[in-house]
């Protein structure tokens, strides 16, 4: 399902919801950035559970069958306190390590401190690269629905 929002004036976007792992990666949003450059996708270490981590490759592999040039998983640690210049930083080096360019996307996946501080570093590395938010909690789906 999707809507197109508009946040006080602000440009127009389309949010989208799906229900389960197996339609959160079959949305247009995701598949629209295939091919056109390189995908990070930064989440929170919590989700390396055993049963969840070959979805996500599964997924990461369903959204990207031809092979986008570079996928790279960047993990945070959980909590608050790691909204901090101190997670910030050795994101960016990575980043910059691994060949981010204007073309780029990062995927947040997680919950809202991993939606908080990957926007931030979309907004802010190379002037801006792409970033398409997967929350995995209520709030963070609230959060991200309306301009978070």
């Amino acid at each position: 399902m999707s809507i197109t929002v508009r946040p006080n004036g602000s440009p127009e976007y389309p949010v989208y919801a799906a229900g389960g792992w197996q339609a959160l990666w079959n949305t247009d949003q995701l598949k629209s950035i295939r091919g056109k450059g390189r995908v990070f996708l930064i989440t929170q270490s919590g989700l390396e559970d055993p049963v969840l981590q070959p979805l996500l490759e599964a997924g990461l592999s369903e959204v990207f069958p031809e092979g986008v040039n570079d996928r790279h998983i960047i993990r945070i640690g959980q909590g608050e306190h790691n909204k901090h210049l101190n997670t910030i930083g050795p994101i960016y080096n990575h980043l910059i390590d691994c060949g981010i360019d204007r073309r780029s996307t990062l995927l947040a996946l997680g919950g809202g401190v991993v939606g908080d501080l990957t926007g931030f570093v979309a907004a802010t590395i190379l002037r801006g690269v792409r970033f398409v938010q997967l929350p995995t909690t209520l709030l963070a789906a609230v959060d991200s629905s309306v301009g978070g």
